[in-house]
């Protein structure tokens, strides 16, 4: 690390530079008052490592990472990134594990309560309470995919190479040689409050880590993009158990990522003219729709599933559009895709539904899902 004064132009705001691609450290074994944010002396809250950041300028061609250590974190404050460089700046996680899923040992429970056991090639380094995506092109098998999503791991069997995991999907659950890549998360957010707040004007950048919401009450978002605010989760994020998994008013990047479990309302929701790049990921379980465009928003959903919510998987309303492809909405409650009020779904590419109680498409009021 290497901090400079700033010049003249910049004391008003900023007294240093970091002129250096940076690392600064959090663990939930580190102190907020005595540490430094070096990794022999880190921080205990990403906060932190956002308040030292506060005044210190970041030169355009460099980056600062805050890397959050492996653990489970309480998060009873809300994180609100403000830094004018704020889209140089990354929140990250430390460990992610790569393990193939083989196939469905079993499964037990009902509609949103699913106990399912996995048989992955070893399960090693994984605990009690990791997380585990699934993502949207596993194979084979029945019901494929209905086992995609940010799942809690609730039981590692090492003897036989399973771990059992928890599934809020609405409709089923997947059995038989479902096979592909997963990833084990190991930087785990609990929280009580709404994880992170993206105000007006500012950017900033997540990866790898999940976050989760257990405890009961409130309407708190994991994730709240502002009007003109700007998020990007380019690199596996997990988000499961509150009210709304995610909702953006302004920009957002969302990549190899995976809402499950929203609690009250949908996975993810678009307002007000905002704007989403939705690729290669999974949207299940949520109590409402999966994917929700209001009020003249875009998404485009490249490479996603939408599986296992209460109603429709995609929904585009008030002059709304989705751009669909190579997307699939499976064992939704209502409708794959549904368009209303003026609005536009496009389904290209090998775009696929089933499952969906009252079928794929439905469009009322001037709208129309195409598909080609």
């Amino acid at each position: 690390m290497s901090i400079i004064n700033s010049p003249s132009a910049n004391v008003a705001v900023f007294r240093s530079i970091i002129e250096e691609n940076t690392t600064l450290y959090v663990s939930t074994s580190g102190n907020d008052i005595t540490g430094d944010g070096s990794l022999s002396n880190p921080w205990k809250t990403p906060h932190r490592a956002l308040e030292w950041l506060s005044d210190k300028f970041i030169k355009t061609n460099k980056t600062v990472t805050i890397k959050c250590l492996d653990g489970i974190y309480s998060i009873s404050e809300t994180l609100i990134p403000q830094h004018p460089c704020g889209h140089l700046i990354t929140l990250s996680g430390e460990t992610v594990l790569e393990k193939t899923l083989n196939s469905i040992q079993s499964s037990s429970g009902s509609s949103g309560d699913y106990s399912i056991v996995l048989n992955l090639n070893n399960v090693t380094d994984i605990e009690t309470d990791n997380y585990i995506i699934i993502p949207y092109n596993v194979s084979g098998g029945t019901n494929t995919t209905y086992a995609c999503g940010c799942h809690k791991i609730t039981n590692v069997d090492s003897a036989n190479n399973r771990i059992t995991i928890k599934s809020t999907h609405r409709k089923g659950a997947p059995s038989g040689a479902v096979s592909g890549t997963v990833k084990i998360f190991k930087t785990v957010f609990d929280c009580s409050v709404e994880f992170i707040n993206i105000r007006r004007q500012c950017a900033f950048n997540i990866e790898n880590f999940v976050i989760k919401k257990e405890s009961t009450g409130g309407g708190d978002r994991g994730i709240n993009v502002k009007y003109g605010g700007y998020l990007r989760a380019s690199n596996s994020i997990g988000i499961s158990g509150f009210a709304v998994g995610a909702t953006i008013y302004g920009t957002g990047v969302l990549k190899d990522c995976a809402i499950s479990s929203s609690t009250d309302y949908s996975g993810v929701e678009l307002y007000n003219n905002a704007k989403l790049d939705c690729q290669k990921s999974v949207i299940s379980g949520c109590a409402h729709h999966g994917l929700y465009v209001y009020y003249g928003s875009i998404a485009y959903a490249r490479y996603l599933v939408s599986t296992g919510n209460v109603y429709n998987g995609m929904f585009a309303g008030y002059t709304s559009t989705i751009v669909a492809i190579d997307s699939s909405s499976t064992g939704n409650g209502d409708y794959g895709w549904k368009a209303y009020y003026n609005s536009v779904i496009r389904r290209t590419g090998s775009c696929t539904g089933g499952n969906n109680t009252n079928g794929d498409n439905n469009a009322t009021y001037g709208s129309y899902v195409k598909t080609s």
